[in-house]
């Protein structure tokens, strides 16, 4: 056997180490220890396969850093906690300069578990890293950019709880004046809003609410004729494009093949994105229950 014959890489071995320094970064709040050599390693594996973190998103003009720490301090008494990670500088094509990543880390209660931002579970645009897995969060060409998102995504998360409000004052977003606390809307809300588990509404409208509460942007539905059918069979496939937010679903969601009429074939790519958004929708209303309840038992503690 030659010896440049190329080398079997273990892909599992590797997804399995990338899942234990995120497991340990998101449970310390630090990154993980690695080596010299495990840099180095990691370093010429991005130059030579650079990852989508470019990828556009928008900031906006919203100072989110700042509304983040009004909040942390308004709400440090029931022991909220914020971290920021050191910036990471992420080799690009145009390097130098390079292009930096920022996380944070919050904490709510203390008895609530850490939350990373930006994340799967919280939200904001996690990217296909060198290596395939999707847990890079997007680069910038200056450091204050990547805390501004990581601080941008944790005011959405807070914001969808209800743990953060329009002032009527400012017009910017703060901590609701107490007792008032409240969640994100309920399904069967009122104030025009559409209810989400109504059948009787098509499922485009019902995703498009979805969207709007969860912080998404609202698919487009793309729809080709159906590969291997007869040219005007009136079959289609289709699958939603979630745009900037495409990052954040997963692959193949609301995909369908194989559907006659273009109409239905959009209804049905509709309907299996709504049960994906719902079930989103049923995990943040869980978290916030809990660290609802969480805050309440520390103020039954306090007494």
């Amino acid at each position: 056997m030659s010896d440049s014959a190329p080398q079997k890489v273990d892909y599992q071995a590797l997804k399995a180490w990338i899942a234990a320094q995120e497991a340990y970064a998101a449970a310390t709040g630090e990154p993980a220890p690695t080596t010299p050599a495990q840099r180095k390693a990691i370093a010429e594996l991005s130059k030579s396969n650079p990852s989508p973190l470019t990828q556009n998103v928008t900031l906006g003009d919203m100072d989110s850093i700042s509304i983040l720490h009004h909040y942390v301090n308004a709400t440090q008494a029931q022991g909220t906690t914020l971290t920021y990670s050191d910036p990471l500088p992420t080799p690009s094509p145009s390097s130098p300069p390079p292009l930096w990543t920022q996380t944070l880390v919050l904490t709510l209660s203390p008895s609530s578990p850490p939350l990373t931002f930006p994340s799967h579970k919280t939200g904001g645009l996690i990217l296909l890293d060198a290596v395939g897995s999707r847990s890079a969060p997007p680069a910038f060409t200056r450091v204050r950019d990547a805390k501004k998102y990581a601080a941008q995504t944790a005011v959405s998360y807070l914001a969808s709880l209800g743990k953060l409000v329009p002032s009527p004052a400012t017009g910017t977003l703060a901590p609701p004046s107490p007792p008032a606390r409240r969640g994100v809307p309920t399904s069967g809300g009122g104030g025009g809003a559409v209810d989400a588990r109504d059948d009787s509404i098509p499922a485009t409208q019902r995703v498009a609410e979805l969207c709007r509460r969860l912080g998404l942007q609202a698919p487009s539905y793309e729809l080709v004729p159906a590969a291997g059918a007869a040219a005007g069979a009136g079959v289609w496939d289709g699958e939603a494009d979630f745009g900037r937010d495409r990052w954040s679903v997963p692959d193949g969601t609301g995909r369908v093949e194989g559907v006659y009429g273009k109409r239905n074939a959009k209804e049905g790519v509709a309907e299996r994105v709504l049960v994906y958004l719902l079930g989103v929708e049923e995990e943040r209303e869980r978290t916030r229950r809990e660290l609802e309840e969480s805050e309440d038992e520390d103020d039954s503690e306090e007494f």
